[in-house]
C-alpha cells in the first residue's frame, strides 16, 4: 500500500503542547515533507484560538511564524481513522482517544512512550520487520516502523512515577512551566524523528526485491 503517512498529535486545548509537537515533527521530518502529513488537535479544543504566546516563544525562531498561523481544532473521529500514528501528550488524552475509538489502540501512544520505544528499537529490529517490504515505499516503511516500535514494549520499564509519561500542561501557568513542557516535547520529537529517518535510510539496504 502506498500513500501519505499521517501523524496527529493530541492535547487538550490544542494551543500549547500538541501544536508545538506537530511543528517540531514537521521540522524534524522535513526531508519527508511530501510523504508525511502532520497535524494536531485537542480533546477539548479552544476552537479557532491561536497558539498561546508563551508556547510560541518557546519555539525555535524559524518555527514561530508557522506557529502564528495555527488555529485550534477539535479532535474528531476522522483524525483517528485516517492517521497512521496518534501521539497523545499525556495518558488522559490517550484514554480519551481510545474511548472515542478503541480500534486505534495499536497506533496510539503517548509522545514520551513512543520516544522510549523507538530508542530501544534497534537497526536489527527494523531490518527484521522491513525485510521483504517494497523498496521505495515510504508509507510501508513508516507504518512497519511503528509496528516494530510497538513490539519493543516489553523492553522498556513502566514510567516511575507514572506521571513521568505525561508532558505537563502549561496552559495559563508561568513561563518556566512552558519551558519545561517544551523541553520534554523537543527531546521526544528528536528521538522520534531520528528513528523514522533511520528507517528510511536503512530501507534500501535491506535487499527487498520489489518496488513501487
Amino acid at each position: 500500500m502506498t500513500g501519505t503517512f499521517q501523524i496527529v498529535t493530541v492535547c487538550t486545548g490544542n494551543v500549547c503542547r500538541s501544536p508545538s509537537a506537530s511543528l517540531l515533527l514537521e521540522d524534524g521530518l522535513r526531508a519527508l515533507k511530501d510523504r508525511v502529513s502532520i497535524r494536531s488537535a485537542g480533546t477539548g479544543a479552544l476552537v479557532g484560538n491561536p497558539m498561546e504566546a508563551n508556547a510560541l516563544e518557546c519555539l525555535p525562531p524559524e518555527l514561530q511564524e508557522r506557529g502564528k498561523k495555527h488555529t485550534a481544532q477539535q479532535l474528531v473521529q476522522n483524525d483517528l481513522v485516517s492517521s497512521d500514528l496518534i501521539l497523545a501528550l499525556d495518558r488522559g488524552h490517550r484514554k480519551r482517544i481510545l474511548a472515542i475509538n478503541p480500534r486505534v489502540k495499536k497506533k496510539t501512544f503517548t509522545l514520551k512512550e513512543f520516544a522510549r520505544l523507538v530508542s530501544v528499537t534497534s537497526a536489527g529490529d527494523l531490518k527484521a520487520e522491513l525485510l521483504g517490504k517494497p523498496v521505495g515505499d515510504t508509507y510501508s516503511v513508516l507504518t512497519t516502523s511503528v509496528h516494530a516500535a510497538r513490539l519493543s514494549r516489553n523492553l522498556v520499564p513502566v514510567f516511575t512515577p507514572v506521571e513521568e509519561e505525561d508532558v505537563v500542561d502549561p496552559y495559563q501557568k508561568e513561563f518556566a512551566v512552558f519551558e519545561h513542557s517544551f523541553n520534554d516535547i523537543q527531546t521526544a520529537v528528536k528521538e522520534i524523528s531520528e528513528f523514522f529517518l533511520r528507517a528510511i535510510d536503512a530501507e534500501p539496504q535491506l535487499g527487498a526485491n520489489s518496488s513501487t
